[in-house]
Protein backbone atom coordinates (compact mmCIF):
# COMPACT_ATOMS: atom_id res chain seq x y z
CA UNK A 1 0.00 0.00 0.00
CA UNK A 2 1.48 3.66 -0.50
CA UNK A 3 0.76 6.39 1.53
CA UNK A 4 -1.69 9.37 0.20
CA UNK A 5 -2.99 11.05 3.34
CA UNK A 6 -1.05 11.20 6.87
CA UNK A 7 -2.18 8.42 9.00
CA UNK A 8 -3.92 6.50 5.89
CA UNK A 9 -2.90 4.25 3.19
CA UNK A 10 -4.60 3.55 -0.11
CA UNK A 11 -3.90 0.72 -2.61
CA UNK A 12 -1.33 1.28 -5.24
CA UNK A 13 -4.19 1.64 -8.16
CA UNK A 14 -6.93 4.05 -6.22
CA UNK A 15 -3.54 6.49 -5.55
CA UNK A 16 -2.85 6.41 -9.18
CA UNK A 17 -6.36 6.97 -9.56
CA UNK A 18 -6.75 9.68 -6.94
CA UNK A 19 -3.32 11.20 -8.89
CA UNK A 20 -5.15 11.22 -12.37
CA UNK A 21 -8.19 12.91 -10.95
CA UNK A 22 -6.37 15.92 -9.93
CA UNK A 23 -4.18 16.00 -13.23
CA UNK A 24 -7.59 15.84 -15.54
CA UNK A 25 -8.94 18.41 -12.96
CA UNK A 26 -6.03 20.63 -13.62
CA UNK A 27 -5.51 19.98 -17.38
CA UNK A 28 -9.15 20.70 -18.06
CA UNK A 29 -8.79 24.36 -15.67
CA UNK A 30 -5.93 25.00 -17.96
CA UNK A 31 -6.60 24.94 -21.13
CA UNK A 32 -9.84 27.01 -20.39
CA UNK A 33 -11.67 29.60 -19.42
CA UNK A 34 -13.41 27.69 -16.55
CA UNK A 35 -16.57 29.59 -17.26
CA UNK A 36 -18.07 27.09 -19.67
CA UNK A 37 -16.61 23.89 -17.54
CA UNK A 38 -17.95 25.56 -14.30
CA UNK A 39 -21.45 26.46 -15.57
CA UNK A 40 -22.54 22.35 -16.69
CA UNK A 41 -20.51 21.91 -13.53
CA UNK A 42 -17.98 19.19 -15.08
CA UNK A 43 -16.15 17.87 -12.09
CA UNK A 44 -18.99 18.87 -9.35
CA UNK A 45 -18.47 15.63 -8.29
CA UNK A 46 -16.10 13.04 -9.20
CA UNK A 47 -15.20 9.25 -7.66
CA UNK A 48 -12.53 6.74 -8.04
CA UNK A 49 -13.58 3.12 -8.89
CA UNK A 50 -11.03 0.96 -9.18
CA UNK A 51 -8.35 2.13 -11.81
CA UNK A 52 -10.94 4.12 -13.17
CA UNK A 53 -11.75 8.29 -12.65
CA UNK A 54 -15.26 9.15 -12.84
CA UNK A 55 -16.14 12.97 -13.41
CA UNK A 56 -19.84 14.17 -13.58
CA UNK A 57 -21.08 16.92 -15.79
CA UNK A 58 -24.81 17.59 -14.20
CA UNK A 59 -25.63 21.23 -14.88
CA UNK A 60 -25.54 21.29 -18.78
CA UNK A 61 -28.30 24.15 -19.67
CA UNK A 62 -29.80 22.32 -22.87
CA UNK A 63 -28.77 18.01 -22.19
CA UNK A 64 -29.55 15.80 -19.75
CA UNK A 65 -26.59 14.80 -17.30
CA UNK A 66 -23.34 12.90 -17.93
CA UNK A 67 -20.76 11.20 -16.32
CA UNK A 68 -17.51 10.83 -18.10
CA UNK A 69 -15.04 7.95 -17.51
CA UNK A 70 -11.36 8.23 -17.54
CA UNK A 71 -8.92 4.97 -17.95
CA UNK A 72 -5.47 4.65 -17.92
CA UNK A 73 -4.22 4.49 -21.69
CA UNK A 74 -0.90 3.74 -22.42
CA UNK A 75 1.65 6.32 -20.92
CA UNK A 76 -1.05 8.30 -19.77
CA UNK A 77 -5.03 8.88 -19.48
CA UNK A 78 -7.82 8.62 -21.73
CA UNK A 79 -11.85 9.10 -21.40
CA UNK A 80 -12.63 5.60 -21.65
CA UNK A 81 -16.86 5.68 -22.13
CA UNK A 82 -19.96 8.41 -20.59
CA UNK A 83 -22.56 7.39 -18.68
CA UNK A 84 -26.18 8.75 -19.09
CA UNK A 85 -29.56 7.94 -18.73
CA UNK A 86 -31.68 10.24 -20.45
CA UNK A 87 -31.86 10.76 -24.40
CA UNK A 88 -29.98 13.93 -25.81
CA UNK A 89 -32.97 16.33 -26.68
CA UNK A 90 -34.92 15.77 -22.44
CA UNK A 91 -34.61 17.99 -20.02
CA UNK A 92 -31.66 18.72 -18.00
CA UNK A 93 -31.97 15.53 -15.44
CA UNK A 94 -29.17 16.80 -12.87
CA UNK A 95 -27.68 13.11 -13.99
CA UNK A 96 -23.87 13.26 -12.38
CA UNK A 97 -24.46 15.43 -9.60
CA UNK A 98 -23.36 13.33 -6.87
CA UNK A 99 -21.30 9.99 -7.18
CA UNK A 100 -19.63 7.10 -5.14
CA UNK A 101 -17.69 4.52 -5.93
CA UNK A 102 -16.79 1.30 -4.65
CA UNK A 103 -14.79 -1.16 -7.00
CA UNK A 104 -16.60 -1.80 -9.99
CA UNK A 105 -19.98 -0.11 -8.24
CA UNK A 106 -20.85 3.87 -9.05
CA UNK A 107 -23.95 5.17 -7.65
CA UNK A 108 -24.68 8.06 -9.88
CA UNK A 109 -27.40 11.06 -8.47
CA UNK A 110 -29.80 12.73 -10.64
CA UNK A 111 -31.87 14.75 -8.85
CA UNK A 112 -33.76 16.28 -11.54
CA UNK A 113 -34.61 12.91 -13.34
CA UNK A 114 -38.38 12.07 -13.80
CA UNK A 115 -39.48 15.71 -13.82
CA UNK A 116 -37.77 16.53 -10.67
CA UNK A 117 -38.38 13.45 -8.87
CA UNK A 118 -34.96 12.81 -8.66
CA UNK A 119 -33.17 8.95 -8.84
CA UNK A 120 -29.90 7.15 -8.26
CA UNK A 121 -28.94 5.04 -10.50
CA UNK A 122 -26.01 2.23 -9.83
CA UNK A 123 -23.82 1.07 -12.22
CA UNK A 124 -21.55 -1.87 -12.75
CA UNK A 125 -18.33 -2.18 -14.33
CA UNK A 126 -18.21 -5.65 -16.54
CA UNK A 127 -15.28 -7.75 -17.58
CA UNK A 128 -15.05 -5.76 -21.18
CA UNK A 129 -14.90 -2.70 -19.50
CA UNK A 130 -18.27 -1.40 -20.28
CA UNK A 131 -20.05 0.69 -17.60
CA UNK A 132 -24.29 -0.79 -17.61
CA UNK A 133 -26.96 0.46 -15.27
CA UNK A 134 -27.90 -2.38 -12.64
CA UNK A 135 -30.19 -0.91 -10.77
CA UNK A 136 -32.35 2.23 -10.34
CA UNK A 137 -33.18 4.04 -6.89
CA UNK A 138 -36.55 6.44 -6.92
CA UNK A 139 -38.07 7.82 -3.80
CA UNK A 140 -40.77 5.98 -1.69
CA UNK A 141 -44.46 7.01 -2.61
CA UNK A 142 -46.03 9.91 -4.98
CA UNK A 143 -44.61 13.11 -4.48
CA UNK A 144 -43.52 15.26 -7.26
CA UNK A 145 -40.18 17.19 -7.30
CA UNK A 146 -38.37 15.68 -4.78
CA UNK A 147 -34.80 15.96 -5.99
CA UNK A 148 -33.84 12.54 -4.61
CA UNK A 149 -30.69 11.43 -5.64
CA UNK A 150 -28.84 15.24 -5.05
CA UNK A 151 -26.29 13.37 -2.27
CA UNK A 152 -25.33 9.71 -2.22
CA UNK A 153 -23.72 7.34 0.01
CA UNK A 154 -21.13 4.55 -0.71
CA UNK A 155 -22.90 1.27 -2.12
CA UNK A 156 -22.49 -1.30 0.17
Amino acid sequence: MAPVLPGRTFAPEVARAATAALALGLAVGAGTSGTSLAAQQYGGSVAVAGEHVLVGESSNVSLPGVVYVYGPSGNGWAETGRLFVSAAGERPDGFGRSLDADGDLVLIGAPNWGNGRGAAMLFQAGPDGEWREVARLLPAGPGAETGAGGADAAPA
